[in-house]
């Protein structure tokens, strides 16, 4: 068994979905995910770029990618999560977590920062 960083999933999949899942060793669901983000995507510039397409049908495919792109992160973070020892867990919960920090600032910038307790540069971001 191996442990994972499930914020680093997270982080992975925020670049593109399926690359937590990937890292997890989820290998085949990551796969599937690229796949269908992909697919979806083409879909929806076809719908939207093409003369016989619809446009209405392109936006709303555009809006279920990111419906399942945000579905996406929480996935990453409990297939990362499942395999984890109670130990790992625990010695990772003992700290601030860079991981968390990294996609918190990817949210909003600063407040990563404000998490790890670096309020001075978490000010100067925001």
């Amino acid at each position: 068994m191996y442990n994972k960083e499930p914020w680093l999933a997270v982080n992975l999949s925020r670049i593109f979905p399926g690359l937590g899942q990937i890292y997890s060793g989820k290998k085949q669901k990551g796969y599937l995910l690229i796949f269908l983000t992909i697919a979806i995507s083409i879909v929806s510039f076809w719908f939207i770029l093409s003369p016989d397409g619809d446009i209405l049908v392109g936006i709303g495919c555009l809006i279920g990618n990111l419906i399942f792109s945000f579905w996406n992160l929480f996935d990453a973070y409990a297939s990362a999560k499942s395999n984890n020892s109670q130990e790992f867990e625990e010695l990772r919960k003992q700290n601030k977590d860079p991981w968390l920090a990294m996609f918190l600032s990817q949210l909003f910038l600063g407040v990563g920062n404000f998490y790890i307790g670096k309020w001075l540069f978490g000010i100067l971001q925001g």
